[in-house]
């Protein structure tokens, strides 16, 4: 396997204008700013792949940058090769969806309704409707990726030379965008998305701090891996057996159980607990010495 080589995806980036030269600043900033959004939209892809770019060349008579991407990926070599062409032209496609997206939120404004359906997202304002899929949510919600696109706008409209650019995959999938729209695709309205999600999390030991010993809406107090959390006890088998005394309660007990986690994403990657629920108690772990009741 020594000599294998994995085949990279062509991508080329092209300037539109009379150009007879181009400031190193634009062609790099530019550039760069849309190979830092390509690897972002790898990562939501595929956070286990890495994206490498690079540059291969340029077009001789006019400013183009020829790039080459190949994704690297935990696992085989094999693994890699079948999959690594389809990731960079899901990378390619989901930047696309995301600059049209922020076109949409330049030109009709921020979101007067967001409806979800499954993994794509329709966002609503005065242009009319867009659907666009989750990952591309995500890439918006990134505060990096909203940077690199304002950055790589703001130095195409410095170079007034410069009238428009045009960036076409090995897919033949393209998006171009034209000098009158510079200027407003720096600063456009946030997708604003409410993200959460629930993750389920099986035969958890939770200490019991304080206990709601009936069914209520109050919460339970517990230590968890060493964190005080409080819990709505969901579980009427629980209670139930509590109310026969087939289980109870001793000062140091803990509990196995099912524990649902409401998160919310405070930005790329980093979610925040907010609410917790035990909806399964499998069993009582009394401590080892001996305790009164509640």
């Amino acid at each position: 396997m020594k000599g294998l080589v994995m085949e990279r995806e062509k991508i080329v980036f092209k300037f539109d204008g009379d150009l007879e030269e181009i400031s190193v600043e634009t062609f790099t900033t530019a550039v760069m700013s849309y190979t830092k959004l390509l690897q972002m939209a790898a990562t939501e892809i595929n956070p286990s792949s890495r994206l490498d770019v690079r540059i291969s060349g340029t077009q001789k008579g006019c400013f183009e940058a020829h790039l080459s991407a190949v994704a690297m990926g935990v696992g085989s070599i094999m693994a890699n090769l079948m999959t690594s062409a389809g990731q960079v032209n899901d990378a390619i496609s989901t930047v696309k969806s995301f600059l049209e997206l922020r076109r949409f939120l330049a030109k009709g404004g921020a979101p007067k309704e967001i409806r979800k359906d499954g993994q794509q997202i329709q966002v609503l304002n005065n242009s009319g409707t867009m659907t666009v899929g989750t990952i591309v949510i995500n890439l918006e919600a990134n505060d990096e990726a909203v940077k690199s696109a304002k950055g790589m706008y703001r130095t195409l409209a410095e170079n007034e030379a410069v009238e428009g650019f045009k960036v076409t995959g090995s897919n033949g999938e393209s998006f171009e965008s034209e000098r009158a729209e510079f200027d407003e695709l720096q600063e456009v309205p946030r997708c604003e998305v409410e993200s959460t999600r629930e993750v389920m999390l099986q035969g958890k030991t939770l200490a019991v701090v304080c206990p709601v010993l009936a069914p209520t809406e109050r919460k339970w107090q517990f230590i968890m891996d060493g964190f005080k959390v409080s819990a709505i006890v969901s579980d009427q088998e629980m209670y139930s057996k509590l109310s026969t005394h087939e289980w109870s309660f001793g000062i140091g007990d803990s509990i196995k159980a099912d524990l649902e986690v409401t998160q919310r994403r405070v930005k790329n990657d980093v979610w925040e607990n907010i609410s917790y629920r035990v909806v399964k108690v499998h069993d009582v772990i009394s401590s080892p010495r001996d305790q009164k009741l509640f």
